[in-house]
């Protein structure tokens, strides 16, 4: 069986990195951060070129803010402090 170092793989330790990115953004509670970690994985695996992801992004109409969509944590937080203290 094959060892594989992956200090030896630039490229998969740059994909890993941003997954460890990712699962410490969640631990934190940064749902946007982790979603951008997981958005760069998925260019760095699953697209040719970072002009490729960009125009499946475009045609998808990703960054558009949906009318039902949560705020930021840090936004949620404020807003339970702020009513903790009323």
């Amino acid at each position: 069986m094959a060892e594989i170092n992956i200090k030896d793989h630039p490229e998969l330790r740059h994909a890993l990195a941003h997954m460890h990115y990712a699962i410490a953004a969640l631990a934190k509670g940064n749902i946007a951060e982790a979603k951008y970690e997981l958005d760069s994985i998925e260019s760095l695996i699953f697209w040719e070129s970072d002009q490729a992801m960009v125009e499946h992004l475009k045609s998808i109409g990703y960054g558009q803010t949906p009318t039902h969509e949560e705020p930021p944590h840090e936004e949620l937080q404020s807003q339970e402090l702020q009513k903790q203290s009323e």
